[in-house]
């Protein structure tokens, strides 16, 4: 058995998992154990030592695993290319190692179970017949784990790192996972954890040599950097991310296709976007999502340089209108999936989405307010009557208060008999 796929199972238990072991399928390359919450860190760390000699990829995302497993996993595992930790949320930034000299050092790390009071280990430790004992007696019952080292070219050659939705991820993160794996990493996921900006800095700064990260999302992460001097200094008093910082960002990741950084971020200015966009002009996707700060001068920079574009996310940036996003489509026309939602945009912007995207697949307008019926006729129908109606597959246009209810029927009756169309109208006055 090479391959095993646990993805929604919360009646697995230790007890199966021990059979597996004991019956010896121990060739796992492929481990997914997902959403559950009855497999104990013991049994997760036995299994990762029995198997870790073939694992090459490994989901535990929504898991109670705890940093000790993660550790292990990492020494155990010299295959692994792909860990997907999301939603784990007793994951923090010590399941990676510090780099001290030519050494990789572990830090040492508790047992979340043990602190809640469910066996581990041999079973010796119940909050029940604990709760009778002295704090001094219970702490020694805690699982603690001792810190120890190892050499850094024994760790797997990881290309993708998923931490979502892991709250105990924070800026200290970044450069434990660069020295671990910053020669090989190329997708990293961080996107709802604890991190703040400054993890751009850390990317640019901590690695000697330009990375091969091509994947970095960090959407919805903290908007506050700190008050001291060193924040005011990295952030330029806070309107936006310092020019060295996004050049030496640009310079350590030049070949990044996909970034998110969207969210709110009142760090996420034009000249961080346009830093990237001159650099990284392999750029596929960008998701920059209600970041109220970019205007037009962004998305201009965007068309002129990073003309492969393919997935672009500008929903809820209030500072852009129809010069940006006129001159990205003109410049961009390969996009497949563009969301520019709740944008102060009007039919222009849309008749030069069908003339310029024919390859525009996803289409979202919500919450557009100016834009009306002509507008979504000009998408399909284009300049020369095609359009985009023969590639659409999904079309919104939630709530835009000019847009008549008898263009959703004209809408399906010329695109493809699959493709989704998504409008309400029941809040308009």
């Amino acid at each position: 058995m090479w391959r095993l796929a646990l993805r929604f199972s919360p009646l697995i238990s230790d007890a199966g998992i021990s059979a597996l072991l004991h019956f010896g399928c121990v060739n796992i390359r492929h481990l997914e154990i997902r959403a559950n919450k009855r497999i104990s860190n013991n049994m997760l760390e036995a299994l990762v030592k029995a198997t870790g000699g073939q694992l090459e990829y490994v989901g535990l995302c929504t898991t109670e695993v705890s940093d000790h497993v993660v550790q292990q996993l990492l020494i155990s595992a010299p295959n692994l290319v792909f860990l997907d930790l999301s939603f784990c949320r007793y994951i923090t930034s010590d399941a990676f190692p510090v780099a001290e000299s030519s050494r990789l050092v572990f830090s040492s790390t508790k047992d979340p179970e043990s602190e809640s009071g469910t066996a581990i280990l041999d079973g010796s430790y119940d909050s029940a017949t604990s709760s009778g004992q002295s704090q001094a007696s219970s702490d020694t019952e805690v699982n603690c784990h001792p810190m120890f080292s190892i050499d850094g070219g024994s760790l797997p050659k990881l290309k993708v790192l998923l931490l979502d939705g892991c709250s105990g991820i924070r800026n200290t993160a970044v450069p434990r996972v660069l020295a671990a794996f910053g020669d090989s990493i190329c997708t990293l996921s961080m996107s709802r954890t604890s991190l703040t900006l400054q993890a751009v800095q850390l990317v640019g700064t901590f690695h000697k040599k330009p990375l091969k990260l091509t994947c970095l999302m960090m959407n919805e992460i903290l908007t506050r950097i700190g008050d001291d001097e060193a924040a005011r200094a990295l952030t330029n008093n806070w309107f936006g991310l310092a020019a060295g910082v996004i050049t030496s960002f640009t310079l350590a990741a030049p070949q990044i296709t996909q970034l998110a950084l969207g969210g709110g971020n009142n760090l996420v200015t034009d000249s961080l976007i346009i830093g990237i966009s001159q650099t990284c002009r392999g750029l596929l996707t960008i998701d920059v999502h209600d970041s109220l700060r970019l205007g037009d001068r962004c998305l201009i920079a965007l068309g002129e340089n990073c003309i492969d574009l393919r997935n672009v996310n500008i929903s809820g940036c209030i500072g852009c209108s129809d010069e940006g996003v006129i001159a990205m489509v003109h410049g961009c026309r390969a996009i497949e999936e563009l969301d520019i939602s709740t944008l102060n945009i009007t039919n222009h912007s849309l008749v030069a989405v069908g003339a310029n995207l024919l390859y525009l697949q996803c289409f979202f307008v919500d919450f557009c307010r100016q834009i009306t019926d002509d507008g979504i006729m000009a998408v399909l129908e284009g300049s020369n009557g095609l359009g985009c109606m023969f590639t659409l597959k999904h079309l919104s246009f939630v709530q835009c208060r000019k847009v008549n209810d008898a263009i959703v029927d004209w809408c399906r009756e010329r695109l493809r008999p699959e493709a989704l169309v998504i409008c309400d109208f029941s809040a308009r006055q």
